[in-house]
């Protein structure tokens, strides 16, 4: 169970450490800030035992083959600690932040990189396509300006969507490569993922039924995995879809995705209007249901092209979205509105999700595990003559270059663990959650 919190600290959350070479694992709250480890006797409200310093001669190593998993961390003076996580993905969090007081190498920095294009922008910054020098490896770097983080005091999202991508690795979410910062942005190195967004795709091109119900389904699993890992998306639209040049969905952009491991529940509002279930609108604590009604919205626009509750009106909009069932052609067909209609209904608690729909004739042959498998080809491949061709010229047209912004002086904005690199870490183990329990192999 892990908990970032840039105001306090990078990372914390409860392990399980292990007292005396044949003594018992024993939980206690730990918190990891300006590399220094506080360990305390108990959970969160218990006195601090124990402060371990880390240092360059600090080493760090992961515990294979064993469940739960496990991370040793051996000082100079030899004596060891030992802890366990609930799962691998904690694991490599914690390592990740605890080795990045380890490295003593030159850091990354934009300098290491030729800017191609911009691919997007944002409200605090953009997303950048970059080759890598010496290499020429192309990836997607997220500059985040910290001043625009300051005047807005979201100083959590950052930190939280380097996280949650860190903690998350399955086939159909983008991967992170590489994170560091300066004195004025944050930056977070992505896979590059040339298809373009499905929203463009749709727009553009004829998708055939099938593909159709094949990017629905691995939207599902994506969004089944993230909630198992105690993560809650809460930005799911046609934008935030990209189609990897093997024509297979990679949902991007989590800067507004939740971690509920601890807790349950949030309040905070936010998303797209178009996908924002109705007790975000009421201003009511939600949990994972509201990704399945932006999946239920998702659904409606893949299958027959518009949104089912749309209105140029705002206001107007959101009343539907609270009052009436959803709009949908009419000669749309009953199965379809069947499915679509059970991820729209307004009790968050009556509201299906992906295990619910499993069977549902929709699906009709679809066999899961061979969509987790990758085993399915796409019809639609998306042409990649010229690397910017399948973004938005909007942006493309734009200068290629990291601009420049003033430092600024908070030390909530200097996060000490930030900075990391696939290169120096150990690789993130694939979760077992990728064999997701409800899929009944004989479907």
């Amino acid at each position: 169970m892990v908990e970032e919190s840039p105001t306090n600290g990078p990372i914390k959350g409860v392990l399980k450490k292990k007292y005396g070479f044949e003594g018992a694992w024993k939980p206690c709250f730990c918190e990891f800030s300006s590399g220094e480890l506080k360990i305390h006797s108990g959970l969160e409200d218990s006195p601090v035992e124990t402060t371990i310093k880390i240092t360059p001669s600090t080493v760090i190593h992961i515990v294979r083959d064993t469940l739960p998993t496990r991370f040793t961390i051996e000082l100079e003076n030899d004596k060891i600690y030992m802890f366990s996580t609930e799962n691998s993905q904690d694991t490599n969090l914690w390592v990740h932040n605890l080795r990045s007081e380890t490295y003593n190498g030159e850091r990354l920095s934009m300098d290491d990189f030729n800017i191609i294009s911009v691919l997007g922008k944002g409200k605090y910054g953009k997303v950048m396509l970059c080759e890598k020098k010496g290499t020429g490896e192309k990836v997607a770097i997220k500059s985040v300006k910290k001043k625009q983080i300051q005047k807005s005091q979201n100083f959590k999202a950052i930190l939280s969507e380097r996280n949650n991508l860190m903690r998350t690795n399955f086939p159909f979410i983008v991967r992170i490569k590489f994170a560091f910062q300066t004195s004025t942005k944050f930056y977070i190195g992505m896979e590059y993922i040339p298809g373009g967004e499905l929203y463009h795709i749709l727009y553009n091109h004829d998708i055939n039924f099938s593909d159709c119900k094949l990017y629905l389904a691995e939207i599902a699993l994506s969004l089944q995995y993230l909630h198992s890992r105690g993560i809650v998306y809460r930005d799911l639209k046609l934008e935030n879809i990209m189609i990897a040049a093997d024509g297979h969905i990679k949902l991007v952009d989590f800067g507004l995705s939740k971690d509920l491991s601890i807790s349950n529940e949030t309040s905070t509002f936010c998303g797209t209007i178009h996908y924002v279930a109705p007790e975000l609108i009421l201003q009511r604590p939600y949990s994972y249901q509201i990704d399945w009604w932006a999946f239920g919205i998702i659904a409606c626009e893949i299958l027959f092209g518009e949104c089912p509750f749309y209105d140029a009106n705002m206001t107007v909009e959101m009343e539907k979205i609270l009052k009436e069932p959803p709009n949908f052609p009419e000669d749309g067909d009953d199965v379809t509105k069947d499915f679509i209609s059970k991820f729209l209904i307004k009790r968050p608690s009556k509201r299906a999700k992906l295990e619910d729909m499993i069977k549902h004739p929709f699906w009709d042959d679809l066999d899961f595990n061979k969509v987790l498998e990758k085993g399915y080809k796409p019809e639609f491949m998306p042409k990649i003559n010229d690397v910017k061709e399948n973004f938005d010229k909007e942006f493309t047209d734009c200068p290629a270059i990291d601009s420049f912004c003033s430092p600024v002086n908070d030390s909530k904005l200097d996060i000490s663990g930030f900075s990391f690199s696939e290169d120096e870490e150990e690789e993130i183990m694939p979760s077992s959650i990728l064999t997701l329990d409800f899929i009944d192999p004989q479907i």
